[in-house]
Parts: structure tokens; sequence; C-alpha cells
């Protein structure tokens, strides 16, 4: 995405409106998050399966299996476990922070370069919280995307479609639950630095993100 990609915004996708007539919930819970100042992150695209959905075409059902599989954290499981699958993600990319001896580093260092790396790392874990609420919210629009292509193509019914949406059926819970976490681990983080130091800050940071210290 590169070091300027400023997020996509909600209300400009061009499967907005059409997925807000769909289902009018989505645009409630996106003007709320706009209250909160989220109205843009990063929207992935899965062509195997929209690209095909778009020009009318019907598509394997086990290419929609796959596709709603990779959509479902956001929207099959609970606030806390999809917590969990967050931190996972966020060790898995980030490597030089969640590693054994830079963990220890970065807990303990004392030099300049340790302090500097130890905000940085930080700044870099608050704000992977805070960006988890627009994914979430980015998932959900794209369910409602691929429910009204199906609908439109005929390849779904109307039974079908309520169990899969009993099944996803978590977005706007883990929106508030991301949004919540985000707010609260930012100003726990805050008062420690304040009463401890940087050191004890990232210690409760490292932990809340299911890094091993």
């Amino acid at each position: 995405m590169g070091k300027d990609f400023k997020g996509a915004v909600f209300k400009e996708y061009s499967y907005y409106d059409a997925v807000t007539s769909q289902n009018p919930e989505i645009r409630r819970i996106v003007d709320d998050l706009e209250k909160k100042g989220v109205t843009k992150g990063a929207l992935f695209y899965q062509p195997h399966l929209e690209a095909p959905l778009e020009k009318g075409e019907r598509v394997p059902e086990e290419v929609l299996i796959m596709v709603l599989d990779d959509l479902g954290g956001a929207g099959m499981i609970g606030r806390e476990e999809f917590a969990e699958e967050g931190d996972r993600e966020f060790r898995e990319l980030y490597v030089n922070i969640s590693r054994p001896d830079s963990t220890r580093r970065l807990l303990e260092g004392d030099g300049e370069k340790d302090k500097s790396d130890r905000g940085e790392a930080a700044s870099t874990m608050l704000g992977w919280l805070r960006s988890q609420t627009s994914f979430v919210a980015w998932q959900m629009l794209r369910f409602e995307k691929i429910m009204y292509l199906l609908r439109g193509n005929g390849q779904i019914t109307g039974d079908k479609e309520v169990k899969l949406r009993g099944l996803v059926s978590h977005f706007e819970d883990n929106i508030h639950g991301t949004s919540e976490r985000a707010e609260e681990t930012e100003k726990k983080y805050a008062e420690i630095k304040d009463r401890k130091g940087d050191k004890a800050a990232f210690a409760y940071l490292a932990r809340a993100m299911h890094i091993k210290i």
C-alpha cells in the first residue's frame, strides 16, 4: 500500500448505496463510526470471487466457501476470539517486534536507540489496534456486496442467505469490541507511561497484545 496509503473511504465505496439499501443497518453503523472519526481503512479485494460476480457470472461454491471463510474472522467469531486472531496476525506481520530477542531489547534496553525503537514499536502496536475497527467495517461492507451480487445473479436463495447471515453475524459486535479495546488500551498505556515510564508501559502493551515477555 506504500507509506502514503490513506485508506479507502467507506461512503465512497462503489457498492455503498446498493449494500445499504439491501441492509439499512449498515448505514447506521457507518454513520456511528463517522461520529467517532472512523471513515476509512484498508479495502481488500478477492478477484477470483468478486471479479466474476461483478460480471454477473456464477462462481463455484468451493470458491465462495473459501472467500467467506477468509472474511469469517470478523463476522463469525466473538470479540475476544477476534482480538486474539488480530494479535496473532500482528505478530506474524511484525516479527521485528514480537521475536523474543527483539521484545527483550524493547523491554530492557536503556540506550537512545532502544528508547526510540520502543516508542516506535508502541506507536505501531497502538495503530494496529485502532486499524482493526475499520478493517471489520470493510469486511462487513464486502460481505454485503457479495450477498448483493450473489442475489443479483441468482446464485443464492433466500433460505441460504438467511443461514449465511446467521453464521456471519458478529460484524457490529466486533466493530464495537475493537473500538473499545483500542481506546481502553491506549488510555491505560498513556497512564502507565506517565506513572512508571515507557518500559512498564511497553510491557503492559505487549501483554495486552499477547506477545510473550
